[in-house]
């Protein structure tokens, strides 16, 4: 018998929105995601095909899954959920490991998926492994403005830092930074994935309706995944606010617009103007 996996993946972007999603679709009764969003399974064995230590980012967010139970249960304490969430902080990613994500009561007869922004960014040949691995599934592709999406993302590395203060030569760094480029690229993510899953499997929302109309879009995602409506009672509720003050000076601001300019003129020919005009 085949193991459970994921009857759907979010695929991204970074910083379009895909934790709040995480936490409206964990509302859902109809469906159950793992308990550690983000797996970054395809992303990482992408990097180390066969790694023999466990994963660091598995390893933490196991970790806070089961002191989030612990805060949570009191004398409740849930042993087999823990030995659950300890196998996933302890294996070495393997596609025994990714099932093992799945594979737990409460996922028995749901719709299972996953998010994972880090997806987006994934070459042509990870996807068809994704494809032979999962089969024909459906994706969801959150999708900023470009330039705000890589903004947000510089945003959250220089709070991470800690940096009080960046001269240009900082700024340059950070835009030939890898990942700001390739998280970036949204026609080759979008093209990538329609060439291998078709356009027809593949939802794609604007970042901008979270706020001006959530249930909207929420809607969508329910009818795309053919499950039933459920309330969202936190929809209005944002996350991942920065409290930093980020000042980006002009010459930065031009120079994103400028390597992301190939990015506007693909989803101007490719999107209608709705979904253009809440990106």
């Amino acid at each position: 018998m085949k193991a459970r996996g994921p009857h759907f993946l979010g695929i991204g972007a970074q910083k379009a929105g895909t934790t709040w999603l995480h936490n409206m679709l964990s509302q859902n009764n109809a469906i159950w995601l793992p308990p550690i969003k983000e797996l970054h399974y395809f992303d990482e064995i992408e990097a180390d095909p066969n790694p023999k230590k466990p994963s660091p980012h598995a390893r933490r967010a196991a970790k806070k899954a089961i002191l989030r139970h612990i805060r949570h249960a009191g004398k409740e304490l849930h042993v087999p959920y823990i030995h659950y969430l300890s196998k996933l902080g302890t294996m070495p990613k393997s596609n025994q490991w990714y099932y093992e994500a799945f594979n737990w009561p409460l996922s028995e007869g749901k719709l299972c998926g996953e998010l994972t922004p880090a997806y987006c960014s994934l070459s042509l040949d990870s996807i068809r492994t994704m494809r032979a691995e999962l089969g024909l599934i459906k994706l969801i592709f959150l999708m900023r403005d470009p330039v705000s999406r890589a903004k947000s993302q510089m945003r959250m590395w220089i709070e991470r830092q800690k940096r009080s203060t960046m001269d240009l030569s900082d700024w340059d760094h950070f835009l030939e930074y890898p990942t700001l480029l390739a998280r970036s690229n949204y026609q080759h993510t979008i093209q990538s994935y329609e060439a291998v899953f078709g356009p027809e499997n593949i939802l794609y929302l604007a970042y901008g309706e979270i706020s001006s109309d959530p249930y909207a879009l929420l809607a969508r995602v329910e009818k795309f995944l053919e499950v039933p409506a459920a309330e969202y009672p936190t929809a209005k509720e944002r996350v991942h606010a920065s409290h930093m003050q980020v000042e980006f000076p002009d010459i930065v601001e031009q120079k994103l617009s400028e390597i992301l300019a190939p990015q506007y003129e693909f989803l101007r020919k490719k999107f209608p103007d709705r979904i253009l005009s809440n990106m």
